[in-house]
């Protein structure tokens, strides 16, 4: 899952995302490679949305998305 960010500074590399998360390097890359947590890839480096992170490490994982339901259809 890719994410577009729209300010480079809410952007984490591994060893800052690491360093909020209570998770190893390996397992957040494979977190990543899963779609469980959004990441831009440059090359071979990973980067992560600051926000993203931080709700990762308030409810463990990303919350799931409500259906967005359209009225007047």
């Amino acid at each position: 899952m890719y994410i577009m960010a729209t300010d480079t500074h809410s952007l984490l590399d591994v060893t800052q995302a690491v360093a909020i998360l209570p998770v190893s390097r390996p397992k957040l890359l494979d977190m990543a490679k899963r779609g469980q947590i959004p990441f831009i890839r440059i090359g071979n480096k990973f980067y992560f949305e600051r926000s993203e992170v931080e709700k990762v490490r308030q409810y463990g994982t990303l919350p799931k998305q409500s259906p967005v339901i359209s009225e007047g259809v």
